[in-house]
């Protein structure tokens, strides 16, 4: 799957992170195992069982493909928006290499597919690489006083938005901080 993102070059449009449906898919995978507790193989919620009950949610496995996406692109707001306050300029590609190299972080797929759009690269065992002219690069120009934030309208969970050569399903805005 990253070698597709790596050929589309950069994945930013006019500060918009465009993701496709695959993309949207590993990063749900990613969190249903470590964020929900869901074991694929078994094809039930594992880990947290009592703790999503107790919250009065539902399981994993008994959740709709649009639910999952509510959830979990609820969560990576939260996640994001953690990020956008406390995560400096200096600190952001350490920061994104960091979440994304956690094997028990749920929104590890996010960051990774996030690094790769930035221009990273996937190592042929697994891992993001970030050389040093693309950090400099990141670092002092795309990012810098800029928060990654916003998430558009929950219209565009809906899986018929599929994404071709034209459009895209879901974006993320990467926003100007102008307090910096």
């Amino acid at each position: 799957m990253f070698e597709d993102i790596n050929q589309q070059g950069n994945g930013l449009l006019n500060g918009q992170l465009n993701l496709n449906d695959k993309e949207i898919g590993y990063m749900l995978d990613v969190y249903a195992q470590f964020g929900a507790g869901y074991d694929a193989k078994l094809n039930k919620t594992v880990d947290g069982i009592k703790t999503r009950k107790s919250l009065g949610e539902k399981l994993w496995e008994e959740m709709t493909l649009e639910d999952r996406k509510k959830e979990f692109f609820n969560k990576l707001k939260e996640d994001l928006e953690f990020t956008s306050k406390y995560v400096y300029d200096k600190n952001k590609i350490n920061y994104f290499l960091d979440r994304a190299s956690d094997p028990l972080d749920s929104m590890a797929g996010f960051y990774k597919i996030l690094l790769v759009k930035l221009g990273a690269t996937i190592t042929e065992d697994g891992n993001v690489k970030v050389s040093k002219e693309l950090r400099d690069i990141l670092e002092n120009n795309i990012l810098k006083n800029k928060q990654v934030l916003d998430i558009v309208s929950p219209k565009n969970l809906n899986q018929s938005n599929k994404v071709n050569g034209d459009g895209a399903g879901l974006n993320l805005r990467l926003k100007l901080d102008l307090s910096v």
